[in-house]
């Protein structure tokens, strides 16, 4: 089994929207569609949590002298808190 890699949500990804089932993140890291990820610090009614998820689309929003800009999709491969 490969280790999957981890991200903290407010530093290295943002949180844009938290649902049931998936996650909507922006950031300046690069992820593969199809790729499991470990986040810590998911926002959730108790609190921030670590969860792990599959990456569903991800996307160029942004391209600028600070650099470039990914927007997407995470769905929750366990439900949360």
């Amino acid at each position: 089994m490969t280790a999957s890699r981890r991200y903290r949500v407010g530093k290295d990804l943002m949180s844009l929207e938290s649902l049931e089932e998936q996650g909507r993140l922006e950031g300046r890291e690069v992820l593969r569609p199809g790729e499991v990820i470990v986040l810590a610090d998911v926002p959730s009614p108790l609190g921030p949590t670590e969860r792990r998820a599959r990456v569903e689309s991800w996307a160029v929003v942004e391209l600028g002298k600070n650099g470039t800009v990914y927007r997407g999709v995470c769905r929750w491969l366990e439900s949360g808190g």
